[in-house]
C-alpha cells in the first residue's frame, strides 16, 4: 500500500474514532447552593429514610459561594436530592451525576460507593471509591456514569452486578438520589456542592456534519 493510502487510511480511522467528540451534554437539574439549601436534606445511604433532617446551609466556603454540610447523624449518612432530580428520569441513563464534595476527616483504608439510587424497591450502588478520596478541604470533584455495566451494584459493598435494566427502571421512577457523607468510621464532616445531573453527551451538529462529509471523500480516494 502506498505512503498516500496508508495516510488516508490514518485519517479516516482518526475521523471515525472521534465522531463523538465534542460532547454536548444537557443539564437535567443541578444544585449550586448559593442562595439555600435547595431543599436538600440528610437520610440514610442504604434504605429511605421516612422523614429525613435538615442538612447545614452555609454562605460562603463553597466551591465557590455557598454550600450545605451535614455531620454524621445516620448510621451511614447521606445527603438526600430534592423533587427536582427525581421522578422519571430516564434521559439521565448513561448520563453522569457530578458533584463537589469534601468530608474533614480521613479515612485512610476501605471502599466504598458515592451515589445510592431507589425506585422504593430496589437500591443501586455506584462503583466503589477509596474513602479517603473525598478528603479536604479543598473540594474534589467526584462523578457517577448511569451504566450497570460501569460497576453497579445493588448492595453496597460491590458483591452484585447491577443489570441494565435495573438501572432504566430505576431511573423512570426515581424515588431517592443519595450522596455519600459517611466517609469516616467515626466522626463526619462533609460538605457538598456544584451537584449537576446530566443526559448523555451526543456529538455537536457541526461536528458530525464535518466527519460525514469528510468520510466518503477518505474512501473515494482510498479506492483509487
Amino acid at each position: 500500500m502506498k505512503a498516500s493510502r496508508l495516510l488516508l487510511l490514518a485519517l479516516l480511522t482518526v475521523a471515525i474514532g472521534f465522531g463523538t467528540i465534542p460532547l454536548s451534554a444537557t443539564v437535567i437539574a443541578y444544585s449550586t447552593f448559593d442562595n439555600n439549601d435547595e431543599g436538600w436534606m440528610n437520610g440514610e445511604f442504604t434504605a429511605i429514610t421516612g422523614s429525613p433532617t435538615a442538612v447545614n446551609w452555609l454562605a460562603s466556603g463553597g466551591n465557590p459561594g455557598g454550600h450545605i454540610q451535614v455531620y454524621d447523624n445516620y448510621p451511614w449518612n447521606s445527603f438526600y436530592a430534592p423533587a427536582k432530580f427525581l421522578g422519571n428520569q430516564s434521559a439521565a441513563y448513561l448520563g453522569t451525576l457530578t458533584f463537589d464534595i469534601y468530608d474533614s476527616y480521613l479515612e485512610p483504608s476501605g471502599e466504598q460507593p458515592a451515589v445510592m439510587i431507589s425506585d422504593g424497591s430496589t437500591y443501586l450502588f455506584s462503583p466503589l471509591v477509596p474513602r479517603g478520596l473525598p478528603y479536604g478541604p479543598p473540594f474534589v470533584n467526584l462523578s457517577v456514569v448511569f451504566q450497570a455495566s460501569a460497576g453497579w451494584s445493588t448492595d453496597p459493598y460491590g458483591a452484585n452486578p447491577a443489570t441494565e435494566q435495573q438501572m432504566q427502571t430505576v431511573l423512570a421512577n426515581l424515588q431517592v438520589l443519595a450522596i455519600d457523607a459517611d466517609w469516616h468510621s467515626y466522626d463526619d464532616d462533609v460538605h457538598l456542592d456544584n451537584v449537576y445531573l446530566n443526559s448523555p453527551g451526543v456529538p455537536e451538529p457541526a461536528t458530525m456534519l464535518l466527519l460525514l462529509g469528510g468520510v466518503p471523500v477518505l474512501l473515494r480516494r482510498l479506492r483509487k
